[in-house]
């Protein structure tokens, strides 16, 4: 075959070109080294106190599927405390030993489809490939919100071993090499990655398909029945690994598995109304195209995207987003012997995204963080479709503009990354993002209204929140008491009643609203209602410090219940010595006694 880019000059380039894209990436997520904590990252890191609690406990008492990865965690919060560069810092290598993983699975698959496809005639460098798929996988911004979003290192953690386990496999069946080893090196990987996420429970497959599509792909035609049995059962075993070692970890208890499942995603409708197993399922279809589009398209991220659910299996967009799964998949299929890169890189999507976007919900329809690993497999797509196109015309005579097109497109995508570090670099600056593209969903305006108060910013709040309840007929009772909230801290009692009121009709059971409704009753001097909620609180959270110390509260002005305002302020401090209304409990059991001591 005609070479019409000598490989030895792209050799000596590959390196100054790969520590160029490691520069690169460093320019793109600059701004996020200094990025504040976001989402889960105050109840896993800020709020978990991890630094005294001993690498014993995290291992016993965090998921069997996550614990090493808060072992990381930790160490990062007993070396820098709450200094947020140092997480970052651990993010962004994992990132970076991820893209020389890409860098290196890709170089082994050209390798491999020169040795096992004659048919795929392509004019590409195999090196300058695998370091565009290295650039693209470092700095696309759809890979922005893993790296910065720190408690994403479960994320980047097991990405990473389902790297190392793929290019352990692939290299050990070059010329020399052990198979034996390479696959020994898969398993350790996959062990490590056990630990991480649960994403790495399709590694086996992947490493089947990666055997059969590349590294020594099967005839068929001449397997014996032995063949036919052998690879059927090896292929069940492996894929069952998983199975095993997670029934391991939970002690072969069933109910315990039934429960895990039954429990699993949390509440489902908490941030989406009629979201289930069912139409989650259903709306995932939608979801992985969504991700499609955003790799090709790279516009319009966001961290809180909205997403309107597929409610029925004749749903248009159910319908419409299996067909195009379901055709991309089959001319792939028919165009494998002359482009095996582009079935083998929709194959990994799809496959890898299946933890988190098939029958497992979560309260989340879509997650950015979640298309990181998969980005790499529509990268491979992308250069199986260039191969595919290439072999038609003269590479020389198009040689520069490819070239051309693939810095400028490197550029771009870095210069999109470098703007969604900006958006992450506070909650502020992330949240009016959000809501500068998604005004109308009631958790992006819930996320954005708290981040103007945390900056001290009522006036913009109110506006918001004022504008979402005039223009909605249906508004969550969350957002209703964030108003009266508001209202209430300005001694707008009137209004902060009517708002509390109108909440509690939505949701009987609130604790904050039922709380906050006892206390300006209070304050207005209308001391049977602020009883009535109080008590209505205490009969739903009987155990609840808080209710005892708020009904002491009520109590406490009127001589003839001197007696239950003691009893209760009593209880309070019994149930939560150490609480946040302990010492005011305290003070006012003292001044009460004093009060009674000097009348007598």
């Amino acid at each position: 075959m005609k070479k019409y880019l000598s490989e030895n000059s792209s050799n000596k380039l590959a390196l100054p070109v790969f520590f160029l894209i490691l520069f690169l990436a460093v320019i793109a997520f600059l701004p996020s080294f200094t990025s504040s904590f976001h989402l889960d990252d105050y109840n896993q890191i800020v709020n978990a106190n991890l630094e005294n609690i001993s690498p014993a406990k995290i291992i016993k008492s965090y998921p069997a599927t996550r614990w090493l990865v808060f072992l990381s965690l930790k160490a990062n919060a007993t070396i820098h405390g709450y200094d947020v560069f140092g997480y970052h810092l651990v993010n962004f290598i994992l990132h970076l030993i991820s893209v020389f993983l890409v860098f290196k699975i890709t170089e082994l698959l050209f390798f491999f489809i020169r040795k096992n496809y004659p048919a795929a005639v392509f004019f590409l460098s195999p090196k300058l490939a695998a370091l565009f798929a290295a650039a693209v996988f470092a700095v696309h911004p759809l890979q922005s919100q893993p790296v910065i979003y720190i408690t994403q290192r479960l994320m980047l953690s097991a990405s990473l071993c389902y790297l190392l386990a793929m290019f352990s496999l692939a290299r050990g069946y070059l010329p020399g090499k052990s198979k034996f080893a390479g696959w020994i090196g898969a398993v350790a990987a996959f062990l490590i990655g056990a630990f991480c996420k649960e994403i790495i429970v399709t590694l086996p497959v992947i490493l089947i398909l990666l055997s059969w599509i590349f590294l020594q792909p099967p005839d068929f035609k001449s397997w014996t029945k032995k063949n036919w049995f052998l690879t059927i059962g090896l292929s069940i075993f492996i894929i069952a690994i998983p199975a095993v070692i997670f029934m391991n970890i939970i002690k072969w208890d069933f109910h315990q598995l039934r429960h895990a499942w039954n429990s699993m995603g949390g509440a489902l409708y908490v941030n989406t109304p009629g979201l289930n197993r069912y139409t989650y399922v259903l709306t995932q279809a939608k979801v992985l195209l969504k991700y499609i589009g955003l790799f090709f398209f790279p516009i319009g991220f966001q961290i809180d995207p909205d997403v309107k659910l597929c409610a029925s299996w004749f749903s248009p967009a159910f319908l419409l987003s299996s067909f195009t799964i379901f055709f991309l998949l089959v001319i792939a299929w028919f165009l494998r012997k002359i482009a095996p890169l582009i079935l083998w890189g929709l194959l990994f999507y799809f496959i890898v995204m299946l933890p988190q976007s098939s029958i497992i919900p979560t309260p989340d329809l879509m997650f950015e963080h979640r298309a990181y690993l998969g980005v790499a497999g529509l990268i491979w797509a992308f250069l199986g479709i260039v191969c595919l196109f290439t072999r038609y015309v003269h590479y020389k005579s198009v040689k520069f503009f490819i070239r051309s097109c693939a810095v400028v497109l490197i550029l771009f995508l870095a210069l999109l990354t470098y703007n969604r570090s900006t958006a992450w670099k506070t909650e502020l600056s992330l949240w009016a993002d959000a809501y500068s593209k998604s005004p109308k969903k009631s958790r992006v305006v819930n996320n954005y209204v708290n981040a103007l108060l945390n900056n001290n910013d009522e006036s913009n709040a109110i506006i918001i929140l004022e504008k979402k309840l005039n223009s909605s007929e249906s508004v969550p009772p969350f957002l209703i008491t964030t108003l009266a909230n508001i209202y209430a801290r300005n001694n707008e009692l009137e209004k902060a009643y009517k708002l509390y009121f109108q909440s509690l009709k939505a949701d009987y059971t609130n604790p904050e609203t039922r709380y906050n409704l006892a206390l300006i009753s209070h304050a207005r001097g209308d001391h049977k209602k602020a009883l009535y909620h109080a008590r209505t609180l205490w009969k739903l959270y009987p155990e609840n410090a808080d209710t005892y110390y708020l009904l002491g509260v009520i109590h406490a002005p009127y001589e003839n219940e001197f007696t239950a305002a003691t009893n209760c302020l009593s209880v309070s401090l019994n149930k939560d010595p150490d609480g946040e209304n302990a010492a005011s409990a305290k003070t006012l059991m003292k001044m009460l006694i004093k009060s009674k001591e000097k009348k007598k």
